[in-house]
């Protein structure tokens, strides 16, 4: 299968296309470093047919920009009306997602959208991701990992996804909070970070300082209204909806259909849709938001999470998934992946495994 077959040479490598020789050749090392053999974060994530098959295209894009005619050529042939079949086809293919992620964003009310008031900065100093120039394990990690959430989005249309755990303390905000951060910086793409955790919920508190007073709590009680609380990364396409305060009657309220409506809503207005949940164990409050979302993934800490409590958890999902497919043809959430959380590089047991 090729993974690039629908990306311009400049989309292959994460690049515009003013981008400048320095930076062309920064992306190709980053990328060959990112999904060569010496990858922690990928040699369990693809194969070695599909790694290679990435940085032989990697490789025919960096021969085709650094060369100044080549490149000058082949920008010719994807500005020109009159191209060769290949050409259009490719610059054509390549404007599919951009042009799909633009027409979800462009749908964005006024009424929904942050106002000035809204806005917050600081956030990223908190993420593990970060838009510098060092590849650490873990930020290499949560790109890879959004990597491939984007290719199950664009392969099902699948774009709403729960991030649970088996327990309580094994990363799941963190894993959330960096991911949402990938899918709107990395894909360009209008991502919503939606906090479900009613009973313990933490992103205002680690992440905003406690600066947000209502939240998606006070909206499904009615107390307030989306524009009231949904804020914005300054100068980015990552959106933050808070719960910001604890609840004892959770399920309660993820259950209610002014929670249904809220999300069928925020489904037509974001690309994509983070929720952080709770862990499994509080079966009831998970049970409800594996069926209003498209995927779950599980997050397991290494060295913690025993194996029959993982095994465990995944059968819990599933079961809920088997009861969603009895209702509906459909069918409900499913598990789309497990991240291993906190595992030592010395390892080499850090890694995402997916079915």
């Amino acid at each position: 299968m090729d993974l690039n077959d629908s990306k311009t040479y400049y989309e292959i490598l994460n690049i515009s296309e003013d981008a400048s020789e320095e930076t062309i050749k920064k992306a190709y090392y980053d990328g060959k470093k990112m999904y060569g053999s010496e990858s922690i974060a990928t040699y369990a994530l693809f194969t070695m047919e599909e790694r290679e098959e990435i940085i032989n295209n990697m490789s025919l894009a960096y021969e085709m920009l650094i060369d100044p005619v080549k490149r000058r050529e082949y920008d010719l042939g994807l500005k020109s009306t009159v191209s060769s079949t290949s050409s259009t086809a490719l610059k054509k293919n390549a404007s599919v997602e951009e042009k799909k992620n633009h027409k979800v964003a462009d749908s964005l009310e006024p009424s929904l959208e942050a106002t000035d008031a809204n806005i917050i900065s600081g956030f990223q100093q908190r993420l593990v991701v970060m838009d510098d120039e060092n590849i650490t394990i873990s930020a290499e990690s949560y790109r890879i990992l959004g990597s491939k959430i984007h290719q199950i989005a664009q392969s099902s249309s699948s774009r709403v996804f729960a991030i649970t755990s088996a327990l309580q303390g094994e990363g799941k905000t963190i894993t959330s909070v960096n991911l949402a951060y990938i899918m709107a910086s990395q894909f360009k793409s209008k991502t919503l970070l939606l906090e479900c955790d009613f009973r313990k919920p933490s992103i205002s508190s680690k992440y905003l300082g406690n600066a947000q007073k209502q939240g998606l709590v006070d909206v499904v009680k009615g107390n307030a209204s989306l524009s009231d609380v949904i804020l914005r990364l300054d100068k980015s396409d990552l959106y933050v909806l808070p719960a910001t305060q604890q609840v004892q009657n959770s399920a309660e309220l993820l259950a209610s259909s002014q929670m249904s409506e809220i999300l069928e809503k925020l489904r037509k207005k974001f690309v994509y849709i983070i929720v952080d949940c709770p862990p499994i164990l509080y079966l009831a409050d998970v049970d409800i938001i594996s069926k209003m979302v498209d995927g779950v993934l599980l997050v397991v800490m290494a060295g913690k999470t025993a194996r029959d409590i993982v095994t465990k958890a995944l059968s819990s999902i599933s079961k809920k998934q088997d009861r969603g497919r009895r209702k509906s043809d459909s069918g409900h959430s499913n598990v789309v992946g497990v991240v291993l959380n906190g595992a030592k590089e010395a390892m080499r047991k850090y890694y995402y495994h997916y079915q």
